[in-house]
């Protein structure tokens, strides 16, 4: 029941770019409205509770794949979020309330027409 009142807000505030944003900006506050798409229920089919792998999170924009990982019951995996925007990892920093969540920043630039890879992890937290 909960689920469904949850997909239920979620359609609402899909049709409102602005709500979508103040919500994402705010995930850290607004950690119950996650996993927010159905997919994510999927992957509790396809991944046991006791998986031990890594997730990668590409585009890690606000957060919102790293928290839905979490509020599924995988709280124990290592998540590597990449995200090109520089101005979004403040509210990257801001999800990553476990030690097992680390942030890179990729940039793809060209230089004399040969296209480099930057690859900078901002902040080291946990094992690795």
């Amino acid at each position: 029941m909960i689920d469904l009142i949850k997909y239920f807000i979620k359609r609402k505030i899909e049709k409102n770019p602005f709500f979508s944003w103040i919500i994402f900006k705010n995930i850290h506050h607004l950690e119950f409205l996650f996993p927010h798409e159905q997919d994510y229920f999927g992957m509790k089919n396809i991944f046991s509770e006791n998986f031990k792998g890594d997730f990668l999170d590409i585009g890690g924009n606000y957060g919102q794949s790293t928290v839905s990982f979490r509020k599924l019951g995988f709280k124990k995996n290592r998540i590597f979020v990449f995200e090109p925007n520089t101005h979004l990892y403040s509210n990257l920093k801001r999800v990553k309330k476990n030690t097992k969540i680390l942030i890179y920043i990729i940039l793809v630039y060209l230089t004399k027409m040969k296209p480099r890879l930057f690859i900078r992890q901002f902040e080291k937290v946990g094992l690795i």
